[in-house]
């Protein structure tokens, strides 16, 4: 590295000295924080811990699921990229954790088209059907290029020694017509996390940055653009205590979000404990619209059974994956009885198994408030589907088999699987348009980007003043916007400069009332690849006008308070914030159980709102008594990230007047085929 030319001068003020030495030795891209000023007799005294230059970034990807991955390898050829994940790479989302596959028409009695149908079927036609077509109609080949990339998947050839290599053995799922879940055995997610970390972590213009977790945008001076991400960053060591995080700031001109959802506002999830709404979050208070927040998927069968004995709960519900039920499986109440029976039966769309379960738990409870508060898997078909009429179970799902039989639960000697719904996905999100670009109420573009230099000033002055007398103007950047479902007066929404999002915290247009199953991970793949071709656009664009993002990030306001003297007991707060935040999210997952769950009422939803608003001024209260401490304790800022979540959640649960897909009140009569749509205002403040 090469020496750098500035000098200390002791009578600057701290943020001059700070702008001398990043705009040195950072350039464009800079990582640095200040951990504390304060005065020691007369002189200045800074400790600076993290003071260094990070090789120039173009993207920044916040995310390690498929969406995540899958933009980051599509933009590595056309810069510096770095990827931040809250925990570990590929570990701290769900994509990991995905068991069933990802769904492509890939049989020959299949097609896009059928694909297509069955997702608007089970969204209840809230999809947007332009969105729906495209992801059917690129997803086969998307798909295969994963197994290109390494994905081990399962062939016909495990199951028939007669059958081809080549060939992918396909699945049913529920709501699918045709079988067209590719997947690899049943734990899919973590052989496509496995082959594109692997991709990733082989590329050299990819970074990986673990525990790095993001809480806030940066924006240029004049907020017309995003200019980068604020992190917290925790020590290395994941099992590490320290509960201060050290803020870090990350320069970029493109930021996707690709953060998952928000299983967390619920206190029973499959979601990992990361899944805290972030990118939502981050958007929102960016000016972002969403759409669909009202659309909680309960997954049907979450395992009911304690771990093993000595174990903690870790706050994450077991999965037995649809995949099961689509193997010949069937729900049975505790007396034996069938569970579904709709014209699907078990393999109907989750929202209405969820609710066939929800509805046989209250029956049984009913009858004894000493019955079991869930139903039970009976898979015993699969298990006979084995070689000489048995071992099919263990077969098939080796990694579901391996985790009953942790917890005592032996299906080959025909126990019953206990299991009951649980939160698992957020159809809901942060609008975007087709490109993955993120919608907001006012149009931010990267032509209006605030320049602190006069001389691009006053180029961009003279290259419009030429425009304008040679009478050629700049053709409007087009803007692709859905207008499905309750966003529908969202329709004038434009892209957010610099902006994108893919994956769960997006709100595509694909998933509607209800997403049907694996299309999750399809449209990560979809939408990964398509954020990536937007924003490489967007670089182009910005390197056309001459843009120094460093420059426009080193000016925009830090999220920290730097400018305060240091607190001598500041592990003693931070520890009393985190306890408090912790209390408040405990609240909150039990007020959001409780009224907005699977079965909702109208009063319900209204002591919601009033609930979340409560806990809102303890947020504001517990970080008020934390001081400048309070932003570096991520428990806080998780918190405060599901209580923005949670407040959409509600707020749009109240506007939806009618019974679609995930979304049910009893207060309401029915599905109904025209949905009352109204626009939307704010119940909760």
């Amino acid at each position: 590295m090469a020496k750098s030319s500035w000098k200390f001068n002791k009578k600057w003020p701290v943020t001059q000295w700070a702008r001398a030495a990043c705009s040195t030795w950072c350039a464009t891209s800079y990582s640095y924080a200040i951990h504390h000023v304060f005065t020691r007799s007369s002189a200045l005294v800074i400790i600076v811990f993290a003071l260094q230059q990070q090789p120039q970034q173009n993207f920044v990807v916040v995310g390690t699921g498929i969406a995540g991955l899958t933009h980051a390898l599509r933009v590595a050829n056309f810069g510096k990229v770095a990827v931040l994940s809250k925990g570990t790479a590929g570990s701290d989302g769900s994509t990991a954790y995905a068991q069933g596959g990802v769904c492509a028409a890939l049989a020959p009695t299949d097609s896009p088209q059928k694909h297509a149908h069955d997702t608007l079927l089970a969204g209840s036609h809230v999809n947007d059907p332009v969105v729906v077509d495209v992801v059917c109609q690129e997803g086969p080949e998307l798909v295969l290029e994963l197994a290109e990339f390494g994905a081990q998947f399962t062939r016909m050839s495990a199951y028939d020694d007669n059958a081809s290599d080549e060939q992918f053995h396909l699945c049913t799922e529920g709501g699918h017509s045709q079988p067209r879940v590719v997947h690899a055995q049943d734990a899919t997610g973590a052989e496509i996390s496995r082959a594109l970390l692997e991709r990733v972590k082989s590329h050299p213009n990819i970074t990986l940055h673990d525990r790095h977790a993001a809480v806030a945008l940066v924006t240029s001076p004049d907020r017309s653009a995003v200019a980068g991400i604020d992190c917290l960053a925790f020590d290395d060591d994941e099992h590490s205590t320290t509960t201060l995080g050290k803020p870090v700031r990350f320069a970029a001109p493109c930021v996707c979000l690709a953060t998952g959802g928000c299983g967390q506002i619920y206190p029973i999830t499959t979601n990992p404990a990361g899944s805290t709404g972030d990118g939502v979050a981050l958007a929102t208070a960016l000016g972002a619209v969403t759409d669909g927040m009202e659309f909680v998927q309960f997954h049907p069968t979450a395992l009911a059974a304690p771990p093993p004995p000595g174990e903690k709960p870790t706050g994450r519900a077991f999965l037995v994956s649809e995949a099961v039920r689509g193997a010949g499986a069937k729900l049975v109440d505790a007396n034996g009885d069938a569970v579904c029976r709709g014209g699907m039966g078990d393999l109907a769309p989750r929202d209405q198994v969820a609710r066939d379960i929800y509805a046989a738990i209250t029956r049984q409870m009913s009858d004894s408030p000493a019955a079991p508060q869930h139903v039970f898997l009976d898979a015993q078909a699969v298990e006979a589907s084995g070689p000489k009429g048995k071992g099919g179970f263990a077969l098939k799902f080796p990694t579901i088999d391996a985790e009953l039989r942790r917890r005592g639960i032996d299906v080959s000697r025909g126990d019953l699987i206990p299991v009951a719904p649980a939160c698992h996905y957020q159809c809901g999100g942060v609008c975007t348009d087709l490109d993955g670009r993120v919608l907001g109420t006012t149009s931010l573009r990267v032509t209006n980007m605030g320049r602190t230099r006069k001389s691009k000033q006053r180029r961009s002055r003279s290259r419009s003043a030429g425009r304008r007398a040679s009478g050629e103007e700049r053709a409007p950047e087009r803007v692709l916007v859905h207008a499905h479902g309750p966003s529908s007066h969202h329709r004038h929404a434009q892209p957010i400069a610099g902006l994108f999002a893919a994956g769960e915290c997006s709100s595509t247009g694909l998933h509607g009332a209800n997403r049907l199953a694996s299309n999750s991970l399809l449209e990560g793949l979809v939408f990964g690849k398509r954020a990536a071709d937007a924003a490489k656009l967007h670089l182009k664009m910005v390197r056309a006008e001459g843009v120094d993002v460093g420059e426009l990030a080193l000016d925009a306001p830090w999220p920290f308070g730097f400018d305060v003297e240091a607190c001598p007991g500041e592990v003693d707060v931070a520890k009393a914030v985190e306890e408090s935040a912790m209390q408040v999210t405990a609240e909150l997952q039990a007020l959001m159980m409780s009224h907005c769950g699977i079965v909702r009422t109208t009063r319900g939803l209204l002591r919601a709102a009033e609930g979340v608003q409560e806990l809102g001024i303890r947020l504001s209260e517990i970080r008020a008594s934390g001081g400048a401490v309070a932003s570096r304790v991520l428990a806080l800022v998780e918190c405060e990230f599901l209580h923005a979540y949670a407040r959409e959640v509600v707020n749009a649960a109240l506007h939806r007047r009618e019974n679609r897909g995930l979304h049910y009140n009893v207060d309401h009569c029915g599905d109904q085929t025209e949905g009352l749509e109204v626009a939307r205002s704010e119940v909760v403040s």
